[in-house]
């Protein structure tokens, strides 16, 4: 099952930026250092994409169905002790557990929303958000390096 929060016009826009930055590196500065960087940045731009999407498309942790009820007042600005229901979602929430104001649904384990991802970091797309802000700065970082010490080749 795919998830797509809120603002996935910014998942969008991350597609975009990653495959430019990627696609005008493979395109207009690997041909002159080489078909190996050519095929380099080929697959580290393939690496970055997937990274990306396997976190914006991932579950959070989503806790119930979702929301029940019209939110009401102020948000939840603790998370969960083990012991609080959502008076939104209608469910018990286990220790950790925040009510997304954004998503509108009720996350476990949760660390934070995301707008990039259109979702909230939770337990359940933890490991896979950090695989995607590891890769992709690694992924940023060759491309960075290539491109300034190749510039004498371009």
């Amino acid at each position: 099952t795919f998830y797509v929060g809120p603002h996935w016009l910014c998942s969008v826009l991350m597609i975009v930026l990653i495959t430019a930055i990627g696609g005008t590196y493979t395109a207009r500065i690997a041909p002159a250092l080489g078909v190996v960087q050519v095929i380099a940045g080929t697959a580290v731009t393939g690496v970055a994409l997937i990274a990306f999407l396997r976190c914006a498309v991932a579950n959070p942790g989503v806790v119930g169905s979702g929301p029940r009820n019209a939110p009401e007042g102020r948000p939840q600005m603790l998370v969960s002790r083990g012991n609080d229901n959502c008076r939104i979602c209608e469910v018990s929430q286990p220790s950790g557990t925040m009510h997304c104001e954004f998503c509108n649904v009720c996350i476990e384990g949760w660390d934070h929303h995301c707008p990039w991802t259109s979702k909230c970091v939770g337990g359940a797309n933890m490991g896979r958000f950090k695989a995607f802000v590891a890769i992709d700065t690694l992924c940023l970082v060759y491309v960075s390096v290539m491109a300034v010490f190749g510039q004498d080749k371009i």
